[in-house]
């Protein structure tokens, strides 16, 4: 995607999670990319896609660490 996320978090535990790159609504959905890391490991991003105001399953998992509480990926993880 061309265009910056609206919102970037890093969600889960200290050692391992999920970092999201959340778009609100693009192209009449709600897209988040999900790409997961740990310390020794980390797997292919997964895209997630809902109705544009709606949650997608990672994001329900984590809305508490989500919003004003978001946590931002390392530096070198952010999109921009």
């Amino acid at each position: 995607m061309d265009t910056v996320p609206d919102q970037q978090c890093r969600v889960g535990a200290t050692t391992s999670g999920y970092d999201l790159y959340s778009w609100e609504c693009i192209e009449g959905e709600h897209v988040v990319v999900v790409f997961y890391s740990s310390e020794m490991t980390c797997g292919q991003p997964w895209k997630e896609t809902a109705d544009c105001g709606e949650l997608t399953e990672t994001e329900a998992k984590y809305v508490d660490q989500m919003g004003e509480n978001c946590e931002l990926p390392p530096d070198s993880l952010v999109w921009e």
